[in-house]
C-alpha cells in the first residue's frame, strides 16, 4: 500500500499537475499528498539544476 505522501512524490516526479491548495478542513490524506507532491517537485527541480550544472548547460 502506498501512502498519500509517496503518491504525491511519484506524481510530481511523473510531471503530473499539482494538487489544489488544501483547505483548512482538508483530510490528512489530502495534506500529506500535497506535501509529498511539493517535496517531489522540489527534488525534481534540484536534480535538473544539478544535471545542468554538471553538463555545462547552466550559463547563468
Amino acid at each position: 500500500m502506498t501512502t498519500p505522501y509517496l503518491r504525491g512524490v511519484a506524481d510530481a516526479a511523473a510531471g503530473k499537475p499539482g494538487p489544489a491548495i488544501p483547505k483548512i478542513n482538508a483530510t490528512w490524506a489530502e495534506k500529506l499528498y500535497n506535501r509529498g507532491w511539493c517535496d517531489g517537485r522540489d527534488a525534481k527541480a534540484a536534480a535538473e539544476r544539478e544535471r545542468k550544472a554538471q553538463s555545462g548547460e547552466d550559463h547563468e
